[in-house]
């Protein structure tokens, strides 16, 4: 299976507005589908958008950018 780096466009909320943003990770998913489903990457994408702050709903959007860096195990 292979590992991505990936850009992706993704979107949270902050106070009452909601806001879109440019964040970098590294995955196995192949499309969005699968990246809202693993969720080791929906906590990796929680942690670069939030930080430590208490998390909220975030929902990726879009991949701008993919490319493999390796093969990982199958899970």
């Amino acid at each position: 299976m292979p590992i991505y780096h990936m850009r992706l466009l993704v979107s949270y909320k902050k106070g009452r507005s909601i806001i879109k943003r440019e964040i970098q990770i590294v995955s196995k998913g192949e499309n969005v589908a699968e990246l809202n489903r693993r969720k080791t990457t929906v906590e990796r994408v929680k942690q670069a958008v939030y930080g430590n702050n208490k998390f909220n709903d975030i929902l990726i959007l879009k991949i701008l950018h993919k490319d493999i860096i390796g093969y990982g195990i199958q899970d």
